[in-house]
């Protein structure tokens, strides 16, 4: 994931109608109750077990293993790659225009406060799969950010791991998509770093965006003034930064691009939009 200068905020933007749409939910239990930046810990920490296990009936998802290009099941899961738009882009910190090519780099850099776009694997080093352990703590450390019914299974064969990236032996990588109760989710991040957990779903305006944001994920209580908005012609950027709980909320316009499968059909490109939680663990991480 630059050379870019780091994103500066340049003014809140209030929302008209905002307050009278959108209800915050309480602050979920301990989850928020102080910053972890002066103890960061890896992700893959017992802290954030949960109680409970939600049924893995209720819960439809597919592993990379089961999906070919004969397979009837969405393409998107295992085959298709994400692209920024140069509006957002430009404000991900060129995330698709640094050094090298995102081609080779999958959108990757070695700039802590812009380490790249996780909405892809990285194409960058050694895949293998998550150990049981890393499976548990990773499912728990995920399902602290989404809401019970989007709660992934402990199996998360899913998602993958990538050691030594850019030749970095302290840089493991994970990366997965699935697709729960008929929404997809993206699941990537740098471990003992940060998580990105993003969902594939359309919204129109701030407030629509704010409101599926608590419908999918567990979130403090967000003030509209905390709201900035990136605009540029018909195209926004909605962005909630807060470092006391070390959380960046955003949404903004994406194209998915598949390649040609089985059946000779290339799928079109399409726009889509998501909504995009970022959690930190290391505060030199966040921008």
């Amino acid at each position: 994931m630059k050379r870019s200068a780091i994103i500066i905020l340049i003014g809140l933007c209030s929302i008209a109608g905002y307050g009278s749409e959108i209800t915050t939910l309480p602050k979920p239990p301990d989850y928020f109750a102080k910053s972890l930046a002066a103890n960061p810990v890896d992700l893959l920490d017992d802290r954030y077990a949960l109680k409970s296990l939600q049924s893995a009936a209720s819960i439809r998802h597919r592993t990379v293993h089961e999906l070919d290009n004969t397979s009837p099941d969405d393409p998107w899961i295992t085959y298709c790659h994400v692209e920024l738009t140069s509006f957002t882009d430009s404000l991900l910190g060129n995330i698709s225009r640094n050094d090298l090519s995102p081609v080779t780099t999958g959108g990757r850099s070695r700039n802590k406060k812009y380490p790249g776009f996780y909405l892809n694997a990285t194409r960058m080093g050694s895949r293998s799969a998550l150990s049981q352990f890393e499976k548990d703590s990773l499912y728990n450390s995920v399902n602290k950010l989404l809401q019970s019914r989007f709660h992934i299974p402990r199996e998360i064969d899913f998602i993958s791991k990538y050691e030594n990236v850019f030749r970095d032996s302290a840089r493991t990588e994970f990366f997965g998509r699935t697709d729960i109760e008929n929404v997809k989710i993206s699941i990537g991040g740098w471990s003992g770093k940060f998580i990105s957990v993003a969902i594939f779903n359309e919204y129109k305006g701030a407030n629509s965006f704010l409101k599926k944001a608590f419908d999918y994920f567990r979130l403090p209580a967000l003030k509209k003034e905390k709201i900035v908005v990136h605009k540029k012609r018909d195209e926004f950027l909605y962005l909630v930064k807060d470092k006391e709980n070390m959380i960046i909320l955003r949404g903004y316009r994406i194209i998915v691009n598949c390649p040609v499968i089985s059946t000779g059909l290339k799928v079109p490109k399409k726009s889509e939009k998501v909504i995009e939680l970022i959690k930190y663990y290391d505060e030199e991480f966040m921008p």
